[in-house]
């Protein structure tokens, strides 16, 4: 039973700590999307093609929120010796909690409609690449 327990939380603290690992490799991505695309428009009345600007940071940015959540949630569920999406929701929850700690609940001040995007991005990349890493893990006790 402790090693199931034990296994479990290695599981846990090994998807977080995957999620931000691939998280600070794919920032120079999403940094490089925000340094092409990036204006603000403070005193002057924005260009025409602003709003497709803003769309392509928003959308780089959950991509990225995405695809780092993905991972850590494959490798949670595939290193859980039980309880797999229990565990990935753990530390789904508990990667939440970091993020807001760093940011200094700056992305709680964001518009709503970003924070719900992102809040759905981590969440079902996170699940998604559980659900991936519970197939992964069965057809591989299959053969």
């Amino acid at each position: 039973m402790q090693v199931i327990v034990m296994k479990n939380t290695i599981a846990i603290i090994s998807g977080v700590i995957t999620s931000f690992a691939v998280a600070a490799i794919l920032w120079p991505l999403v940094n490089m999307a925000f340094d092409n695309n990036f204006q603000l428009q403070f005193f002057a009345q924005p260009p025409a093609a602003t709003w497709q600007e803003n769309m392509t940071e928003l959308f780089a940015f959950l991509g990225w929120a995405f695809i780092s959540c993905f991972a850590g949630g494959f490798v949670c569920t595939r290193i859980a010796a039980s309880r797999e999406f229990i565990d990935l929701l753990i530390a789904l929850i508990t990667a939440a909690a970091v993020i807001l700690i760093i940011s200094g609940n700056e992305i709680l001040q964001a518009r709503a409609v970003h924070v719900i995007a992102f809040s759905l991005a981590i969440t079902i990349g996170a699940f998604t690449g559980g659900f991936l890493g519970v197939r992964s893990k069965k057809s591989r006790q299959r053969l």
